[in-house]
């Protein structure tokens, strides 16, 4: 048996973390129908959850210049969730996090704790022990069972890095159907539909979770030699596919390959359910992946050549839509009030940036732009024309809303809108395309 381990943890700390992302989210769900059933006159608690804004501190200390497929972006957020999982009887999380990140955040989860811990027990972990208990010993069980270590092993060959000793979080959601996850610094989390596990669906999404940490864990010099495999590529799709590679990959891998090796069948409807793109895209490539890992290769220039001539046919296709090229976007809007609406329609990002009075140039050279002029337009146009150069060979008519779409040289585009806030509102919404489908579902259940 390898020395190097994945270990599954149940953490109430942690899980308290999760329940307030779910009350901080827009749409409805049924811990957020619960809180306010219970602490509906709790006004205070309810002003400190207005206040929050785990968002910015999500992005308060990123590295700009992380390659943009990677999901591995340093900040307090991710720090703070690092540091909770590793506390222990000797060392806090407060130990942990003193002298690296500000006072006023490590008091502002304190708070979040105190406040919110009570209500997540009341709600989720009191009436769900028994439940969290049993599918902590179903997972723990299955992991030994199928191997999924040795696994592992198998797939960080594929990509070219040695296994580490990797911490999962395991904790509960009510109202999902279906299992999610994320993965940041040797870290991880798998959310489970309490009412309804399904320990395959949960394995699986370890499985991509720690092939998300593989990818970050890749040498810089292979990133290097992917990213100047992209930007000599002859494939027009190439900028967005790379974009999709990591998401991918890992999902070909554990939804894919590791799937069929634990269960000896393909897991059944979407691959990844957020996101229609990924799934379609890893469907396509996971032959490519399965061919490598049976063959003992790693990850090449070959595999990456492979790579962006199998997606760019359907990567070309979805250049069309908005919520597509959306997903890794910067934003320069008039004022705050814009970012709410862009939210709205397009919920769905890996990588989102807002700029409010910043020059084009202070944008990563790699991901979507979205510009939307103010009434100060002609001076905005100056900077827009600087950034541009030759892409751009007339002034816009002003004295009328308009939308243009532009192709840079390194094939990422940048949406160009004009006109007032309901122009603007108007013409996100007509190409939100995922705005559009729900829209219609609700309108059909009336």
């Amino acid at each position: 048996m390898p020395a190097q381990s994945v270990k599954l943890v149940y953490n109430s700390d942690y899980a308290t973390i999760q329940f307030v992302k779910k009350l901080l989210d827009q749409g409805p769900s049924t811990e957020k129908d619960k809180y306010f059933v219970l602490r509906g006159l709790d006004l205070h608690t309810i002003h400190f959850l207005d206040s929050l804004r785990l968002d910015y501190l999500s992005y308060n200390l990123r590295y700009y210049d992380y390659p943009v497929g990677q999901k591995m972006p340093l900040s307090f957020f991710r720090l703070m969730e690092k540091y909770i999982l590793d506390e222990t009887p000797q060392m806090s999380y407060r130990t942990y996090a003193e002298g690296i990140i500000p006072e006023e955040y490590i008091a502002q989860y304190e708070r979040m704790l105190y406040l919110f811990k009570p209500i997540y027990q009341e709600i989720v972990e009191k009436p769900y022990d028994k439940q969290i208990k049993l599918a902590m010993q179903l997972l723990n069980t299955m992991m030994e069972d199928l191997d999924v270590t040795q696994k592992l092993h198998t797939i960080a060959g594929f990509y070219g890095v040695k296994m580490k000793d990797y911490v999962i979080a395991i904790y509960p959601v009510l109202d999902n159907l279906l299992t999610t996850g994320t993965s940041f610094l040797n870290r991880g989390e798998v959310a489970l539909p309490i009412i309804h596990v399904d320990p395959r669906q949960a394995i699986s999404t370890l499985v991509h979770e720690i092939s998300h940490l593989f990818y970050s864990d890749m040498s810089s010099r292979m990133k290097r030699v992917i990213d100047a495999t992209v930007v000599n590529s002859p494939w027009n799709g190439s900028r967005y596919a790379n974009w999709l590679m990591d998401e991918v990959i890992a999902t070909a891998v554990g939804n894919g390959w590791a799937y069929r090796e634990m269960f000896n069948s393909e897991e059944s409807g979407s691959w990844y359910y957020r996101n229609h793109y990924v799934s379609e895209a890893s469907k396509i490539i996971h032959p490519l992946v399965s061919q490598y890992i049976k063959a003992g290769r790693s990850i090449d220039i070959q595999f990456i050549n492979s790579y962006l001539e199998k997606l760019d046919r359907s990567v070309r296709r979805w250049m069309r839509d908005w919520d597509f090229l959306l997903q890794y976007r910067e934003v320069r809007v008039p004022s705050y009030e814009y970012l709410t609406m862009v939210d709205m329609y397009y919920p769905f990002y890996y990588y989102r940036r807002y700029l409010i009075d910043n020059r084009l140039d202070e944008m990563l050279p790699t991901t979507t732009k979205m510009y939307i002029f103010s009434d100060n337009y002609e001076e905005e146009w100056k900077d827009v024309q600087k950034y541009l150069g030759e892409f751009v060979d007339s002034i816009p008519d002003f004295s009328k809303p308009f939308v243009k779409e532009l192709v840079f040289i390194d094939r990422s585009k940048i949406i160009l809108i004009h006109g007032d806030k309901a122009f603007v509102e108007a013409t996100l919404q007509e190409h939100a395309s995922w705005y559009q489908y729900q829209k219609r579902r609700r309108n059909a259940k009336r």
